[in-house]
C-alpha cells in the first residue's frame, strides 16, 4: 500500500515541544594578566561591526578574528573598560575591544598632480625590517559572506557514503554516513522509508540543527522526535552534523562570521540530489535556531531547495542581530 506523504510544515508540529531553544556558543573569558597583552590598536564597536568585519578592517583576513576575542577577554579582566565577549556572534554598539598586532598598514595617498603637488612622504624602516603588504580592500559583493559571491561558487558534494548502520525506525532506516564539503569529510543522520519507493523517488528534507557545543555533538542525540515525524511520513532525512562538529572534519568556525556550515549544507543538497532513492526536485529544507539562519541563506543561493520551514530561527540583519538579539544577563 503506497504512503502519501504528509504536507512538510504540518510535521513540525511533531517536535515543537521535544526540543529547547539552544543558545549561541559563550567563550570564556583568558587568564592572561593585562601586562601579557599588547593592543596594537583599541577598537569601539560602531553599528553593523561584526567580528569579522573588524578582522578584515585590521588584518585583511574575516575569519582572522580568534586574537580579538583572545586579547579582549584577556584584557577585560585586569580592565573594565575593555568588554568582556561572551559570545563571538555578537558585539553591543559601543564595546572597547583590544585589537592585538601585527595590524595591515594604511596605503600611501598620491598627492594630486600640479604645481602646487607635495610629494608624499616614504618612511624610512630599520636595517633588515620588512614593510608590511597593505591589502587591497575586497569589494562588498565578494565577500565571502555575500550572496553574490556564494552565488558564484560551486557546491559539488559528493556520493553519499554509508558509515553504518543504526537501529531502524518503526517504518524506515536509519544510517551514519559521510559527503565531502570542501575536502572536509562530513558525517550525517540518513533516514531513508522503508516501503514502495515512489516512482520519481522518496521527497527529502535536509535538516539543519541549531547551536550545540561543537565537541559535545552526537549525530544520533537531540531532535530525535523531530528526525522521526519527518522519517516515518515517507521523507529521507539528511542532518549535517556541520564541519568540526562530532567525527565531521574541519574547523567549527560558527554559523554567522563564517559561511562554512551554509557551504557544508549546501553540499549536502548536491549529495543527496544523487541519491538513487531520492527525488531531486522534491527537496525542502528545515532549520532550527541557528539552523533557520543557515536554512535562509541556504535558500537564496540555491534554487534546488523547493521548500522551508524555520522554527525559531536566530534570523535577521547584522545590525539587527548585533543590537537586538545579543543575550544579556538582566
Amino acid at each position: 500500500m503506497k504512503r502519501a506523504a504528509i504536507p512538510f510544515a504540518l510535521l513540525l508540529l511533531a517536535c515543537m515541544a521535544a526540543l529547547p531553544l539552544i543558545a549561541p556558543p559563550a567563550v570564556s573569558a583568558q587568564t592572561a594578566t593585562q601586562a601579557e597583552v599588547v593592543c596594537a590598536s583599541d577598537a569601539v564597536v560602531q553599528a553593523g561591526d561584526t567580528l569579522s568585519v573588524l578582522a578584515t578592517r585590521f588584518y585583511g583576513q574575516p575569519l582572522g578574528y580568534a586574537p580579538i576575542v583572545t586579547a579582549t577577554n584577556a584584557k577585560a579582566a585586569v580592565d573594565a573598560t575593555y568588554a568582556t565577549i561572551a559570545d563571538p556572534n555578537f558585539l553591543q554598539v559601543g564595546w572597547k575591544l583590544c585589537i592585538p598586532g601585527p595590524l595591515l598598514t594604511s596605503a600611501s595617498v598620491q598627492a594630486p598632480a600640479g604645481p602646487t603637488a607635495t610629494p608624499t612622504p616614504t618612511a624610512t624602516l630599520p636595517p633588515g625590517v620588512t614593510p608590511t603588504p597593505t591589502a587591497t580592500p575586497v569589494p562588498p559583493e565578494q565577500h565571502p559572506l555575500a550572496i553574490p559571491h556564494m552565488r558564484s561558487q560551486s557546491y559539488p558534494g559528493s556520493e553519499i557514503v554509508i558509515e553504518q548502520a543504526l537501529d531502524p525506525g518503526v517504518n524506515y532506516n536509519r544510517y551514519l554516513a559521510s559527503y565531502q564539503s570542501e575536502g572536509n569529510k562530513i558525517y550525517a543522520l540518513l533516514t531513508i522509508p522503508q516501503g514502495q519507493k515512489p516512482a520519481t523517488g522518496w521527497p527529502v528534507v535536509i535538516f539543519n540543527h541549531g547551536y550545540i557545543p561543537p565537541a559535545q555533538y552526537r549525530t544520533t542525540e537531540r531532535y530525535v522526535a523531530c528526525v522521526d515525524a519527518f522519517a516515518r511520513n515517507g521523507y529521507i532525512v539528511f542532518r549535517s552534523d556541520y564541519r568540526g562538529h562530532g567525527f565531521s572534519e574541519g574547523e567549527a568556525t560558527g554559523g554567522y562570521g563564517s559561511p562554512a556550515y551554509t557551504i557544508d549544507v549546501l553540499n549536502a543538497v548536491a549529495s543527496v540530489k544523487r541519491h538513487p532513492d531520492a527525488d531531486p526536485n522534491r527537496i525542502g529544507m528545515w532549520g532550527h535556531s541557528m539552523g533557520g539562519q543557515i536554512t535562509l541563506r541556504a535558500m537564496v543561493v540555491t534554487d534546488d531547495i523547493k521548500a522551508g520551514v524555520i522554527w525559531a530561527g536566530v534570523v535577521g540583519s547584522y545590525p539587527d542581530l548585533l543590537e537586538n538579539w545579543r543575550r544579556r544577563s538582566t
